[in-house]
C-alpha cells in the first residue's frame, strides 16, 4: 500500500496520528543488508515515506531501528559473530546521528528476540540494545523496544538497564506487549503498546488502566501477508464498537488516543 495510502485510509476512519516504524531490511531489498551505507540509504527511504504520509493531513512520527532478526539473518549468512556485532554497533551510531539531526523522531524497533536463537545471537542483541539505549539517552530520543514477553522479567530487566544507563523510562515503549507485561511496565514507569483489537483493549483497561498505554496495529504492509497483524484503521473501529457497547468511555478514548500519544511522542 505504501505509507501515504495507509495514512489516507486511516484518516478516513478518524485517525489523527500514526507512527511508522522501519521494517527489516529484506522487506525493502529482498535480502538482509550488510553494509552501513546501504542501511543509511534505507533509513533515508523510510524517512521519505514518512514525509509523504504527512500529505494525508495527519500527524506522523518516524522511527527507524535495527530489528533483532537482522542479527540472526546475518549470522545465518555465515558472517562471524564479531563482525555482526561490529556492524550492529555501527548501525546504532548511524541511527543515533539521524535522531540528533531530526531525520527520524525515534529509534525502533530495537531489542531482543522473542523466539529461540543461538546463544551468541542473543548476546549480540543484548549488547546492541545497551548501545541503542545509551545513544538514545545522549540524544533524548524515544525508543520502541522489541522484546520477549516474560512476566516478572521483561519489564524489570529493561527498568534495571534504564537505571544503569540513565535513560528516562518515559522515553521507553515496549511494543506489542502482553497485558501482564504492560501492567508491569506501567508500574515501573514505562510505556507499552497493546494490539488495538477490541478484546485486547477491553482486557488491558480492566487489568492495568489507561496510564502509560498506547495502541498499535503492528501492520507490516506486505501483500503476501495482507492485513497482518491488523490494519491501522481497525483500531478506530474497535474503539468505536467498544464505545457503542459501553465497554469504554469517551474519556478513555481521549486519554489513550490523544493525551497519551501527545505525551510519549512529544506532540
Amino acid at each position: 500500500m505504501g505509507a501515504r495510502k495507509i495514512a489516507e485510509q486511516f484518516a478516513k476512519e478518524g485517525g489523527w496520528f500514526i507512527a511508522f516504524i522501519m521494517l527489516p531490511t529484506w522487506d525493502y531489498t529482498n535480502e538482509v543488508v550488510y553494509d552501513v551505507d546501504k542501511y543509511d540509504k534505507l533509513i533515508e527511504l523510510h524517512s521519505k515515506d514518512c514525509r509523504e504520509a504527512k500529505d494525508a493531513g495527519i500527524e506522523v512520527m518516524c522511527f527507524a531501528g535495527f530489528h533483532p532478526a537482522e542479527i540472526d539473518n546475518l549470522l545465518e549468512r555465515g558472517i562471524s559473530p564479531k563482525e555482526v556485532r561490529n556492524y550492529t554497533l555501527a548501525v546504532a551510531k548511524v541511527l543515533g546521528e539521524k535522531c540528533s539531526e531530526g531525520k527520524i523522531d525515534g529509534i525502533g524497533e530495537v531489542g531482543r528476540q522473542h523466539y529461540k536463537v543461538q546463544v551468541h545471537s542473543a548476546l549480540i542483541a543484548q549488547e546492541a540494545l545497551e548501545a541503542f539505549l545509551a545513544l538514545a539517552e545522549e540524544r533524548d530520543c524515544p525508543v520502541q523496544l522489541h522484546l520477549e514477553q516474560v512476566s516478572g522479567f521483561t519489564a524489570e530487566s529493561i527498568s534495571r538497564l534504564a537505571n544503569a544507563i540513565g535513560i528516562k523510562k518515559d522515553n521507553l515503549l515496549i511494543h506489542h506487549s502482553t497485558i501482564a507485561v504492560s501492567a508491569e511496565a506501567k508500574e515501573l514507569g514505562m510505556w507499552s503498546t497493546v494490539l488495538g483489537k477490541k478484546e485486547v483493549i477491553s482486557a488491558a483497561l480492566e487489568r492495568r488502566g489507561s496510564d502509560l498505554l498506547l495502541l498499535e496495529s503492528d501492520f507490516i504492509d506486505d501483500s503476501r501477508r495482507a492485513g497482518k497483524v491488523i490494519y491501522p484503521w481497525e483500531i478506530a473501529r474497535s474503539l468505536k464498537s467498544l464505545l457503542e457497547e459501553g465497554g469504554i468511555t469517551s474519556n478513555d478514548i481521549e486519554k489513550i488516543s490523544v493525551d497519551n500519544v501527545k505525551k510519549f511522542f512529544g506532540i
